[in-house]
């Protein structure tokens, strides 16, 4: 999500379980593909980062 708590969308070919890093403020952030649909069809993700901390 952005500051504002906007979701992001990002599309990718990629298959659950990948990780992609995406860059928000100037600092990477790296989210893990999921296989979990949303009410609107499309995809979550995960962010990894904020768990590690």
């Amino acid at each position: 999500m952005t500051t504002d708590g906007t979701p992001v969308q990002f599309t990718s070919t990629r298959a659950a379980g990948t990780t992609i890093i995406r860059v928000f403020d100037g600092r990477p952030e790296q989210f893990e593909l999921t296989s979990v649909r949303l009410y609107d069809g499309t995809y979550a993700a995960e962010p990894v980062d904020r768990y590690l901390q």
